[in-house]
């Protein structure tokens, strides 16, 4: 059995704000199980994801895991453009942050609701894959906004179940929800699996491949 898996960050080790060591990521315990290809591409979004979807379809997968959506559907202060304008720069990257607190950056994701990815871009692209896949497809749905997420980042709530009530509609009964993850499976970053959510997480792909 040959599984495909892309993931953005959440498919990796971490070191912050808790430590997840490469054996106990969910992609290396699904390794255990069976064959896995895995391409993990931190910050990354569906676009740039699918953007080796070409390479990656020769491998010729049994199934295909998807981990995405998070990076895209954040409310942001700047757009993706802005963002690397400013961040390209040293000499912009201090002046925002001489003029931006924290608390700014809270109240202009507010206003502006920017995304890395719209609704409709990122729907076009979840069609995409599910034409390279078919039914081999099967997508992880974002983690639940916990408590003071919100607060942090205005909107994520309704984002995040924006998205994922897209994934599901689109892939069926092979969106794999992570609604019933809690503080304990969830990082204090509020994105990040945790050692006990990476295990909850494989053992949950497992039931729903119905495979072992």
């Amino acid at each position: 059995m040959r599984i495909l898996v892309l993931t953005d960050s959440l498919g990796l080790p971490r070191s912050f704000p808790a430590v997840v060591k490469v054996e106990n990521t969910w992609v290396n315990q699904l390794t255990q199980h069976h064959e896995v290809v895995a391409f993990s591409y931190g910050g990354g979004t569906i676009d740039q994801l699918f953007s080796q979807v070409e390479y990656l379809k020769l491998y010729n997968p049994d199934f295909v895991l998807i981990q995405a959506g998070i990076v895209d559907c954040a409310p942001r202060a700047l757009s993706k453009i802005e963002n690397i304008i400013i961040n390209n720069y040293n000499i912009t990257k201090r002046i925002f942050s001489k003029i931006f607190s924290e608390s700014d950056l809270v109240a202009l994701r507010r206003v502006r609701k920017k995304t890395y990815t719209p609704l409709n871009k990122f729907e076009y692209f979840v069609d995409r894959f599910i034409q390279q896949f078919g039914s081999r497809l099967y997508w992880i749905g974002i983690l639940p906004p916990l408590q003071g997420y919100e607060k942090k980042v205005p909107g994520i709530t309704k984002n995040v179940a924006q998205y994922n009530r897209l994934l599901e509609v689109k892939l069926g009964s092979r969106f794999i929800s992570t609604n019933n993850f809690t503080k304990n499976d969830i990082m204090t970053d509020f994105i990040h699996l945790t050692e006990k959510g990476n295990g909850n997480l494989v053992k949950l792909i497992l039931e729903r491949l119905n495979v072992k």
